[in-house]
């Protein structure tokens, strides 16, 4: 009889993987929670680990610089907020700029709840916070291809090329960028110009990749709004900086994802553990995470990024133009179409008259004739005598003209 070698998929009320326990019990964030780990301040039963992934189990003791970690039984809970512009998705901001903790719809909610994912500053529309780390491990992980649905309004005219290359990808600082579909929206007035509406939808959640995407064929990213994530819509009747609680239709698809992604990390593990330095990342591997920290931003660069990222969008809109123009003026120039009154031919004028086009012109290479007969002089009349007309008169006889009166 063939035993069953098959692991049983985890569940996250049996264990978790240590960033989300402490996450979940208030300590960090995932980020940070990953930066304690690495850093050696984390313990699990006596035992300092450093190895990020681990999974713990509620019955572990978690010490976290000598102090007892302890996670209660909180019931999981997902909300969506709309996240107004000019706001950021953190806890803390060295600069004293506002977050979205500084809401006062979220402030309502319990304390150990955590954004899914990021939006940028000046990026708004739907935001999932819950204190469920393994959806949020499996919604923002792009080995699962969460769909992301982004309305973006560019400043430029977009032409069906720069459709056709978002679709096909664009290559960026961190590799190429592609996005699953692009369609075309309204138009919208912006002072003097019109802007255009662009729905993206991506599957990646890399730093600002619409914008740059955007910038990379020379748009101008105007406003930039998260509509859709997975199965859960931004309700257009929900107010920028409110939040309310998911529906129950899109939370079961949610549970349905994070499912999956706990079957998939099962899987994962019992391939793993033959190896013992399965965890270990090769030297190619650890070069390409070296590169991605070179280039993520926080919150201190991203003001001198995007005015260099503007500043190079702005060349790029310049030498299209130019392009566009050079081209224009290869072209043959049409034709001007005399708007005066037309000529009247009868009417002489004082220059030459001018030769009609379809006229057939006149050959002067053709060489005289020499062997034709040449005629006849005619002999010369001889002049007649000139009469003197008093003569030529005295000379002709008179008629006799009958009288017009009749005899009385």
């Amino acid at each position: 009889m063939a035993q069953d070698t098959k692991k049983r998929a985890p569940s996250s009320e049996e264990d978790v993987r240590l960033n989300v326990y402490l996450q979940e019990s208030g300590v960090a964030s995932r980020r940070k929670a990953d930066e304690l780990i690495q850093s050696g301040a984390v313990k699990v039963n006596g035992k300092s680990v450093t190895q990020l992934g681990v999974r713990v189990s509620r019955s572990d003791k978690v010490h976290v610089h000598g102090k007892l970690v302890s996670v209660k039984s909180i019931p999981k809970v997902v909300y969506l907020l709309n996240k107004p512009d000019m706001c950021l998705t953190t806890r803390f901001d060295a600069k004293g700029r506002r977050t979205i903790f500084d809401l006062s719809s979220v402030k309502s909610l319990p304390a150990n709840v955590q954004a899914v994912g990021r939006l940028d500053y000046r990026s708004e529309g739907l935001l999932l916070l819950t204190n469920d780390g393994d959806l949020a491990y499996a919604l923002t992980h792009p080995r699962f291809s969460v769909e992301k649905s982004y309305a973006v309004l560019v400043a430029d005219g977009v032409t069906i090329e720069d459709v056709e290359k978002l679709r096909a990808g664009v290559m960026l600082d961190d590799g190429l960028a592609k996005a699953v579909s692009v369609r075309l929206g309204n138009k919208e007035r912006m002072g003097a110009s019109r802007g255009q509406w662009l729905e993206l939808v991506v599957t990646e959640g890399r730093n600002r990749l619409i914008r740059r995407m955007a910038e990379a064929i020379g748009l101008k990213v105007v406003r930039l709004v998260r509509v859709g994530l997975g199965d859960v819509v931004l309700p257009a009747t929900l107010k920028s900086g409110q939040a309310i609680v998911v529906e129950a239709s899109a939370l079961e698809q949610l549970e349905h994802i994070k499912e999956d992604m706990l079957r998939a990390g099962a899987a994962g593990a019992a391939r793993q553990s033959s190896a013992a330095n399965a965890n270990v990342p090769d030297a190619a591997t650890r070069a390409k995470r070296k590169l991605r920290k070179k280039i993520h931003l926080n919150d201190e660069e991203y003001a001198i990024e995007s005015s260099r990222r503007s500043a190079a969008a702005s060349v790029k809109r310049k030498e299209r133009a130019h392009q566009q123009k050079s081209v224009a003026n290869e072209l043959p120039a049409p034709v001007p179409v005399a708007s005066g009154p037309k000529p009247n031919p009868r009417v002489k004028s004082d220059g030459p008259r001018p030769v009609p086009a379809n006229s057939r012109p006149q050959r002067t290479d053709r060489p005289q004739r020499t062997d034709r007969p040449q005629r006849a002089e005619r002999p010369q009349r001889a002049e007649r005598p000139q009469r003197d007309s008093r003569t030529q008169k005295s000379d002709r006889p008179q008629r006799s003209r009958p009288s017009a009166r009749k005899s009385r």
